[in-house]
């Protein structure tokens, strides 16, 4: 367990490596899979993995941790995801105030304020 959080904190295979130790320990099925969601930008098939494992073994942390921050990124998606849709169907003003709702530690924050720029705000 304390290998895959300290993988989570790091960001990668790298924080797998745990001190003098000379093997590299494998990540579980369900955090490659939900990695390689995360990379391809398929968010529903990371949170799909991580949910699978919570069902599974419901007191994971790294788990909990991981499904916290991608429903966090699916949350940011969606917005920027509603926001264009209403920019595309001519409702500037929805586009606009969707735009503004989009939160400093959302990944596309600084899309979000060039489409801003771009809309007139």
């Amino acid at each position: 367990m304390k290998p895959l959080v300290l993988a989570l904190c790091v960001g990668g295979l790298g924080g797998l490596m745990l001190g003098e130790r000379d093997e590299v320990v494998l990540p579980d099925p369900w955090f490659s899979e939900a990695v390689r969601g995360m990379r391809g930008g398929d968010l529903v098939r990371a949170l799909a993995a991580v949910q699978t494992r919570l069902d599974a073994a419901p007191g994971d942390a790294a788990a909990s941790l991981m499904l916290a921050q991608l429903r966090a990124r699916y949350a940011c998606a969606q917005t920027i995801d509603t926001a264009e849709h209403a920019a595309a169907n001519g409702n500037r003003g929805t586009a606009i105030a969707v735009f503004r709702d989009v939160k400093r530690d959302c990944p596309q924050y600084e899309y979000a304020l060039a489409r801003l720029n771009q809309l007139g705000e």
